[in-house]
């Protein structure tokens, strides 16, 4: 993760701050398949499943009422998970 030093403080002293950004690029950019073939956004939380490939096409799942509710919720919010979580940073574009 790019943190600096005080970032990295934070993140290991007070987990009920976010460091830097409260965006996940996830929802709009990832997909991730459990071996089961569950699909979500979120490989830190996998819990929330948009539907299954051995169901649905990856159009159907990546456009599904399920995935749209989720990324609605999510970029409105953070969720309790996301305050440590390693993943959004995976995403991010840094310029």
């Amino acid at each position: 993760m790019p943190f600096n030093l005080e970032d990295y403080k934070t993140w290991f002293e007070n987990s009920n701050t976010i460091v830097e950004s409260t965006q996940c690029r996830n929802v709009e950019n990832l997909i991730d398949i459990q071996p089961n073939g569950d699909a979500n956004f979120c490989i830190d939380f996998p819990d929330y499943c948009i539907g299954n490939v051995k169901d649905l096409s990856m159009a159907q799942i990546w456009n599904s009422e399920r995935a749209e509710k989720f990324r609605n919720y999510r970029r409105e919010k953070p969720m309790a998970i996301c305050y440590r979580c390693g993943a959004k940073y995976c995403s991010e574009i840094k310029e």
